[in-house]
């Protein structure tokens, strides 16, 4: 009897303890990894996170860069981190499923078995841009110019295995036509030279390309995501344009190492939740070109959106013979 109670005592200490902590988390600074270097879009996305965060839960936020491998280098220390729900990564599609397919070498860690998501901050897509001395203004003239013209449309985009570069080979591979890719280091200088008729064509991060689209130094084709972006709402998207099931964007998100307790993990997806419903965090990233989910996407959800990403663009990649620069 003694031994019985002696063992329910120390369930009942263990489970109130395990309570106790939960009910306090976080009690001391949390770690939001930025896999890229300060001063880039994630990183802006990651402060801006990380700032109101740290008034959702009463506590501080630190925002730590740990660039490289093409951002495989923060999330794999993320993925290795003690899952206690003080160590998160400001995910991106480009370290967790465009990146593991074009360098799998550099990713040493699975995007979905290593990680639990949290949530889903935002999406934003990429657009496709044209200057004014070029003829095709739709993707059906653009697809009639390339097949009546082989090897002779170009575009470029911020840099080879980039979100923009992997959108405009979605295009061909879907519209089965040919055009040349310019990489370039940054959209900025390919954006430029899309200004100066070097090339016909730039897939660009809707960021950089919003200025020179309001300043009518270039003209938005389309849109790559779903729906058509509040930003650009008379541009219509691939998809309208005859491409059906066309989808390329760059998101955003919080995720954690696996194993990570359930309740931190609910316990962040309402804070977050409650970010995302501000006003002016609104506002802010759409400065940046990204929108906001209506609702805060589940672990699941988000966990399939990866998976199905990785099945893409592993595709892709592999039909289109994408190397690595």
């Amino acid at each position: 009897m003694k031994r019985r109670l002696l063992s329910m005592s120390l369930v009942l200490g263990t489970l109130s303890m395990s309570f106790s902590a939960w009910a306090q988390y976080p009690e001391r600074p949390v770690k939001l990894i930025v896999p890229f270097a300060p001063g880039g879009g994630t990183d802006i996305v990651g402060r801006l996170v990380a700032e109101n965060l740290s008034q959702a839960l009463k506590q501080t936020v630190l925002v730590e860069n740990k660039p490289g491998a093409g951002a495989m280098l923060g999330a794999d220390f993320v993925a290795r981190a003690l899952p206690d729900g003080y160590t998160l990564l400001m995910g991106t599609s480009a370290e967790l499923t465009i990146g593991p397919k074009l360098t799998p070498a550099n990713a040493k860690y699975n995007p979905v078995m290593d990680f639990v998501p949290i949530a889903l901050v935002g999406t934003s897509p990429n657009v496709l841009l044209t200057n004014s001395g070029f003829s095709s203004s739709t993707v059906p003239e653009i697809i009639t110019f390339a097949q009546a013209n082989p090897e002779k449309l170009s575009y470029g985009s911020g840099g080879t295995g980039t979100g923009p570069h992997l959108s405009g080979e979605l295009i061909k591979s879907m519209g089965k036509f040919q055009m040349v890719h310019v990489p370039y280091k940054g959209s900025g200088p390919a954006l430029t030279d899309l200004i100066a008729g070097q090339t016909q064509l730039v897939m660009s991060t809707m960021a950089p390309a919003l200025p020179f689209i309001k300043g009518n130094r270039v003209r938005p084709i389309a849109v790559t995501s779903t729906k058509r972006s509040p930003l650009l709402p008379n541009t219509p998207t691939v998809a309208e344009q005859g491409l059906k099931g066309y989808e390329a964007v760059t998101w955003y998100a919080v995720l954690a190492p696996a194993g990570t307790p359930k309740e931190s993990v609910v316990k962040l997806q309402t804070a977050i939740s409650q970010v995302l419903r501000r006003g002016d965090v609104v506002e802010r990233l759409a400065t940046l070109g990204v929108e906001v989910p209506q609702a805060v996407e589940s672990s699941s959800s988000l966990q399939e959106r990866i998976r199905r990403e990785l099945d893409q663009w592993e595709t892709l990649i592999r039909d289109s013979n994408i190397k690595a620069e």
